[in-house]
């Protein structure tokens, strides 16, 4: 398999290999790059795939489908997807009656927009001139205290039209982003938050934490 690093482009190659004759079958992930081998096992379940692989270093593979704290195992629990719920979910679905005209959304969105990820939070910067920027926010504990660190991951400009925001990304540090254009489609909307649908289809939340941005 080629994972790809969407910040750096870089790639990297693993080569997997499954034994389902073994009980629990297992599988084996081992890497050009370094000398360790990954050893795990893995199972079918109701159309998910749950991998639990253990600590490189260790060379420990694991007995059950657990990564308790301090194991040092990772879980992986992969749902399939098909070719035909791909392009349906591609299509961002219409807009619905709970959500305000764009005249009134227009008004409601400039200002800074939390929304969470797998990753943490991005803030949503939107201002009143039709730009925009969004910073990865990264949460460290030091000393008992939290401390943000945000780092710019896109921006360019967005618009509105048919209850749909629409940004067009100029630079990112994600390479394959920068020059696209993303849709994302708002289910209901007040002045503190916003629910909405993105291109795969993903429904998630958008919180206001700052109000018109200059």
């Amino acid at each position: 398999m080629l994972f790809v690093d969407v910040h750096s482009g870089h790639r990297h190659a693993r080569t997997i290999s499954v034994d389902p004759t073994r009980y629990p079958s297992t599988i084996d992930i081992k890497s050009s790059e370094q000398p360790e081998e990954s050893h795990g096992i893995y199972r079918f379940d109701n159309g998910q795939l749950i991998i639990c692989v253990g600590d490189s270093f260790t060379g420990v593979r694991p007995s059950e489908l657990t990564a308790p704290k301090g194991s040092g195992a990772m879980l992986m629990v992969l749902q399939r997807t098909t070719p035909a719920a791909e392009k349906t979910a591609s299509t961002p679905p219409p807009a619905t009656s709970l959500v305000p005209e764009d005249e009134e959304i227009q008004k409601l969105l400039p200002g800074v927009w939390r929304i969470p990820d797998q990753l943490g939070w991005l803030n949503l910067r939107l201002r009143e001139n039709g730009t925009f920027t969004t910073c990865r926010v990264h949460q460290e504990l030091e000393l008992f205290r939290s401390v943000f660190v945000q780092v710019p991951v896109s921006n360019r400009s967005w618009e509105i039209r048919e209850g749909r925001i629409f940004l067009n990304v100029a630079a990112s540090t994600d390479p394959g982003r920068a020059g696209t254009r993303h849709c994302f489609t708002i289910k209901a909307m007040t002045s503190t938050e916003f629910v909405f649908v993105d291109g795969l289809g993903r429904t998630n939340k958008a919180t206001r934490i700052a109000a018109n941005p200059k």
